[in-house]
């Protein structure tokens, strides 16, 4: 299993060996309490959530954009 988290603005990574399984990635579950924080910054941001549907679409797009900008936040040069 790989574990890999974010310290200190950098991605690390834990590799703890495991019996191996059919080599698919798990599907990603959002813990209750990080699916109700991106879905209420959903809709402070202003999309619609009413439905199952629009609320998953809602928190996958917040999850997608959180996504974009820390990887572009990665590939810009340091300064020094």
């Amino acid at each position: 299993m790989t574990e890999v988290k974010i310290v200190g603005g950098k991605l690390t990574v834990n590799k703890t060996a495991t019996a191996k399984g059919n080599g698919k990635p798990a599907k990603y579950p959002y813990p209750q309490a990080q699916y109700d924080q991106l879905l209420k910054l959903a809709k402070t941001a202003g999309l619609e959530a009413n439905s199952k549907a629009q609320k998953t679409k809602a928190v996958n797009s917040v999850t997608r954009a959180v996504l974009d900008e820390f990887i572009a936040t990665q590939n810009k040069p340091k300064t020094q």
